[in-house]
C-alpha cells in the first residue's frame, strides 16, 4: 500500500507539513527570540495541531534547530585537485548562499542561546559537526600540500574564514556582498600560507 493510500483524506503529505512548521519556527524565531519560541506558537502559525508537532517528538530546541538544518544550505566538499581554490570555492559558496538565505541573524541567535541550554547545545553541535567534517578534510588537504604553515591548525582556518563575516554583520552592521567574501578568503589563506620556499 503506498502512502498516499494510507493517508486519510484531506491530510497534506508529512513534507508539506515539515516545510510549515519549517517555515513557523522560522518566523517566530526572527520576530520573538528562541526563548519566545513555543510548541503552541509554532503549531498556530503552522496551521497544525500541536499532536502534529509533538508526534516527531519536537522540542522547541529540535525544532529550532530542525528548521535551521532544512533552510541553511550545507557545505560543499570540492576536491579538483587544486586544495586552495577548493577551500576558497567551498567557503565563499557557502557565505554567500548563508547570507542570502535570510536566515543569519537566527542562526546566531541559537548559537548565542546554545550558551545557556544544554540541550539546544548539543542539538546546535551536532548541526555543526558534518559542516565542520568538510572543512577539516578541505585543510588536510592543504596541509598536505604545503599550502598553509606548519603551525596552523584547521580551526583557527575555520576561525579565520567565518568569524569576519559574523564580526561584520552583528558589529558593524555591514553588508557582505560576493566580492568582499572573496575577497576576505583571499587574504586569510594569504595569511596562512606556509612562507615561501618552506613548504610544509
Amino acid at each position: 500500500m503506498s502512502s498516499s493510500e494510507r493517508r486519510p483524506l484531506g491530510r497534506p503529505p508529512d513534507g508539506v507539513v515539515d516545510r510549515k512548521i519549517t517555515a513557523a519556527t522560522l518566523k517566530l524565531l526572527a520576530a520573538n527570540g528562541f526563548h519566545g519560541l513555543s510548541i503552541s506558537k509554532v503549531a498556530s502559525e503552522a496551521g497544525v495541531p500541536r499532536s502534529t508537532i509533538y508526534r516527531r517528538g519536537a522540542t522547541t530546541a529540535e525544532l529550532a534547530v530542525a528548521a535551521i538544518t532544512r533552510s541553511v544550505p550545507p557545505v560543499r566538499e570540492f576536491n579538483t585537485g587544486d586544495p586552495v581554490a577548493d577551500l576558497a570555492a567551498s567557503a565563499g559558496d557557502f557565505l554567500a548562499a548563508f547570507i542570502d538565505s535570510g536566515h543569519f541573524g537566527v542562526v546566531m541567535q541559537l548559537h548565542a542561546c546554545a550558551d545557556y541550554d544544554p540541550q539546544l547545545g548539543d542539538l546546535v553541535a551536532r548541526y555543526l559537526s558534518p559542516r565542520g567534517e568538510i572543512l577539516d578534510r578541505m585543510i588536510d588537504r592543504l596541509r598536505d600540500a604545503g599550502a598553509i604553515a606548519s603551525d596552523v591548525t584547521p580551526d583557527m582556518v575555520r576561525d579565520l574564514l567565518f568569524g569576519p563575516i559574523v564580526y561584520r554583520r552583528l558589529v558593524t552592521k555591514q553588508p557582505a556582498d560576493r566580492a568582499h567574501i572573496r575577497d576576505l578568503i583571499a587574504i586569510v589563506i594569504r595569511a596562512v600560507a606556509a612562507p615561501a620556499g618552506k613548504p610544509d
